[in-house]
């Protein structure tokens, strides 16, 4: 199979990867693919999704392997219903991969072509945008401030590295921590002028 070409939306929860990767995609920069959003669709009462559900009360990731396996089940299934073509469309991946390990995993069937490293200068704003959307959306990993914490410590301590993965080339570093239209405006610029 074809490889698909993406660009990762890396940053801490609550940096605004799913409103940036909305957005590119509203666009026409690419197809939006949320890895949470995908876990929160496992089939009810499924194994898979009682892992995912109790991880998640947890403040805590998948496993890799079982993270990559949903993610790359998930993305092969879209190429079989043809509304995904790896020969035409760029993929906007938020959340995946989280790991240095999934970095590995998914290489075979994804090149990353950009990293989009959405910054934020004042851990209070995570915090503050965390618990707004918890709020708006009701999801359990936003709920409690501790889990929140916790979900930040993770992305410190797993997902940061994934930064020395990348060749400094294709990184794009973006100060999230502004206002969504200022984001948007900073990571087009140094999208289009890349």
């Amino acid at each position: 199979m074809e490889k698909f070409r993406a660009i990762l939306l890396l940053g801490p929860p609550g940096s605004g990867k799913g409103s940036i990767g909305t957005i590119l995609a509203y666009l026409g920069m690419g197809k939006h693919l949320s890895s949470g959003d995908i876990f929160r669709q496992l089939p009810k009462g499924s194994s898979l999704e009682r892992s995912f559900r109790e991880r998640e009360k947890k403040g805590l990731l998948l496993p890799d392997e079982q993270a990559v396996a949903i993610f790359l089940k998930h993305l092969n299934s879209l190429v079989e219903q043809q509304v995904l073509h790896p020969a035409k469309d760029l993929l906007i991946l938020d959340g995946m991969p989280r790991t240095v390990e999934q970095v590995d995993l998914i290489e075979a069937q994804v090149v990353v072509e950009t990293v989009v490293h959405l910054k934020i200068r004042d851990q209070q704003t995570i915090y503050d945008r965390i618990e707004k959307r918890a709020r708006k959306e009701g999801r359990p990993d936003d709920q409690i401030s501790h889990l929140a914490r916790k979900r930040v410590k993770e992305y410190e301590r797993k997902t940061v590295e994934i930064l020395n993965r990348y060749p400094p080339g294709i990184l794009v570093p973006v100060f999230a921590d502004l206002p969504l239209p200022y984001v948007c405006r900073d990571l087009l610029n140094k999208l289009l002028s890349k």
